[in-house]
C-alpha cells in the first residue's frame, strides 16, 4: 500500500520501484533522465536491479530472476521479447490498473499495445524504432566511393557499395550487423512474407524465409562484406563496434576494425552524440533500411515497451510510472529521434 501523499496530483510519492537494468543501460544518461523525469512528475523514485544481459542463445536473465520470484517492478523488452515473458505467465496485464486509475490506454497508444492471445494488455509502448542505414562517410572518402542516396537503396546497391569499401587487409568492412534475431527475416518480409499463416500457425516453410536466412549469412560467409558469423559470435567485434573506431593515430591508422555502413534500429544513434564515450573523427549520415530490389522501399519497426512482472508489489505505483515513462518517451519525438532510453533490442 502506498504511504499517504501530501500532494493528490502524486499519490504514490515516496513509493521505491525496482527496474531491471544491466549495468550499461543503469548507467547510460538518457536512462539516469528518465529517472529523474519520473521523479519530478509522480515522486516515485526507481532504483536499479542489475541483471547481466544474457548472450545471443541464452535465455533472458530476467525471465530466470523472475521465476525465482525475485521483486521486479518494471522491464523493458520489444512487444517480441516480452512475450516470452507473457508465456512464461511471469507478466501483469495492466488493464485493470489502466481501468481503476481511469485511463484509456487504446486512445493513447492506438495499435501500439503489447496484446497477447488472451487479449489483455501487458505493458505500454516507448518507442516504435525504425531501422535505417549508418553511414561512416570517413570510409566512403578514403575509399574514393560516393555516399549513396536514399533513392534507389536496394540491397543490391548495398551490397555493390560495400564491395568497394571492404579492405579486410586494413580490417575495414564494407557492412556490420549484429546478431539478432530480426537479421534473418527482414528480407523475407521485405518480400511478402508473413509470419503466420491464415490458420495461425507458423509460416516458416514459405522459401522466402529460407532465401532471407541465406540472403543474411551469405552477406559475411560469402561475400566477405562484413565479419562472418563464426567470427562475429566469437566476440571478435563488438555490438558497438561500428561509434568504437574513434580517432586515427597520427599515421591515420584506427586501432579497431572500421565499418562503412551499420544496419541497425533508430535507436543505435543515440551513441553519436556521446564524445566523451565515443570520440571520432569522422562524420555519420543515415539513409533508410534497403530493400529488395524490384519491392516497394521498406523498413523494419520495433516497438518496445515497459511491463509490469507479476512479482511487483507496487503495481499500481508501477503503472503511474510506467505511464509516466511511456507518454514522455512515446511521444517526445526529438528525444525519440536522438535515441533516448534503453536499447529496444532486436527481437521484433
Amino acid at each position: 500500500m502506498a504511504p499517504a501523499a501530501a500532494d493528490p496530483d502524486k499519490p504514490y510519492a515516496g513509493v521505491t520501484l525496482h527496474y531491471a537494468a544491466t549495468d550499461t543501460e543503469a548507467s547510460g544518461g538518457e536512462m539516469l533522465d528518465l529517472v529523474e523525469m519520473v521523479r519530478e512528475k509522480t515522486g516515485i523514485n526507481i532504483e536499479f536491479t542489475i541483471i547481466p544481459k544474457a548472450d545471443s542463445g541464452e535465455v533472458d536473465k530476467r525471465l530466470v530472476a523472475l521465476q525465482a520470484g525475485d521483486e521486479l517492478d518494471l522491464i523493458y523488452g520489444t512487444t517480441a521479447q516480452l512475450k516470452v515473458f507473457y508465456d512464461a505467465g511471469v507478466l501483469t496485464p495492466v488493464d485493470e490498473l489502466a481501468s481503476a486509475a481511469g485511463y484509456d490506454m487504446k486512445s493513447v497508444f492506438g495499435d501500439s499495445l503489447p496484446v497477447y492471445s488472451d487479449g489483455q494488455t501487458y505493458g505500454l509502448p516507448a518507442f516504435n524504432d525504425v531501422w535505417c542505414t549508418f553511414i561512416n562517410t570517413k570510409v566512403f572518402e578514403e575509399a574514393n566511393v560516393e555516399v549513396p542516396t536514399a533513392d534507389g537503396w536496394t540491397w543490391e546497391k548495398y551490397i555493390e557499395t560495400a564491395k568497394k569499401l571492404t579492405n579486410t587487409d586494413e580490417e575495414i568492412y564494407g557492412s556490420l550487423m549484429l546478431d539478432y534475431d530480426c537479421y534473418n527475416y527482414m528480407y523475407a518480409l521485405q518480400k511478402g512474407a508473413e509470419h503466420y499463416k491464415a490458420d495461425g500457425t507458423a509460416n516458416y516453410d514459405d522459401p522466402l524465409f529460407k532465401e532471407s536466412v541465406e540472403f543474411f549469412y551469405s552477406l559475411g560467409n560469402e561475400l566477405k562484406i562484413q565479419p562472418d558469423i563464426t567470427t562475429y559470435m566469437a566476440g571478435v567485434y563488438p555490438w558497438n563496434g561500428f561509434v568504437s573506431t574513434g580517432v586515427a593515430n597520427a599515421d591515420g591508422s584506427y586501432d579497431a576494425a572500421q565499418f562503412g555502413m551499420f544496419v541497425c534500429g533508430g535507436w543505435a544513434a543515440s551513441m553519436l552524440p556521446n564524445a566523451e564515450k565515443y570520440p571520432r573523427d569522422w562524420k555519420c549520415t543515415i539513409l533508410p533500411l534497403p530493400y529488395p530490389e524490384g519491392e516497394t522501399p521498406s523498413t523494419l519497426t520495433v516497438t518496445g515497451c515497459y511491463a509490469i512482472p507479476t512479482t511487483s508489489k507496487n503495481q499500481e505505483a508501477a503503472f503511474e510510472a510506467l505511464r509516466c515513462i511511456a507518454e514522455n518517451q512515446f511521444f517526445d519525438l526529438p528525444r525519440r529521434a536522438s535515441g533516448g532510453g534503453p536499447d529496444p533490442g532486436g527481437g521484433g
